[in-house]
């Protein structure tokens, strides 16, 4: 039964920051476009919309540090452990990648002011730091949703 509540836990909780994630993107770029996502005419993720990603990051992890432990009633900590440790982990993953990755080239024809949606998302490179911010936003945002669904002790009782 704890397994099957991990792995419910994992769900929920990559849910949780997945959605934040996108509706950080549909937003910024709805409201910012394209200009804003990239630096210059080339691939690059500005800065901005990185900083956008990952307030949308922290949102998502808040809301999975607030929902995570409802599902764990009896051990709220283990689902925030195992959920915000695969997430560390996942984010030294993608940091080996991105190390490896290189831009590829915009399609003939193509600036980064003319792509769609669906191509900017092919195409983007996101900066190094990005990545290597990801780890400890998702941490801070699960802590914090933690704490919000923590009852509250009245400093007014005796111990």
């Amino acid at each position: 039964m704890l397994l099957l509540r991990t792995i419910a836990a994992l769900a929920a909780g990559f849910l949780a920051i997945a959605t934040g994630m996108f509706l950080a993107i549909v937003a910024m770029w709805a409201g910012l476009g394209a200009k804003f996502a990239f630096e210059g005419t080339g691939s690059n993720a500005s800065s901005g919309w990185a900083a956008g990603m990952l307030a949308g990051c922290f949102l998502g992890s808040l809301c999975s540090g607030f929902a995570v432990p409802v599902m764990f009633r009896r051990e709220p900590r283990w689902g925030v452990l195992v959920t915000m440790s695969v997430a560390v982990l996942f984010t030294a993953v993608v940091i080996g990648l991105r190390i490896s990755q290189s831009p590829r080239p915009l399609p003939d024809g193509k600036t980064s002011s003319s792509l769609s949606f669906a191509e900017a998302g092919e195409f983007a490179v996101s900066p190094l730091w990005y990545f290597a911010a990801l780890g400890p936003v998702n941490l801070v945002g699960a802590a914090c949703g933690r704490k919000i669904l923590r009852p509250r002790q009245n400093p007014h009782t005796s111990l």
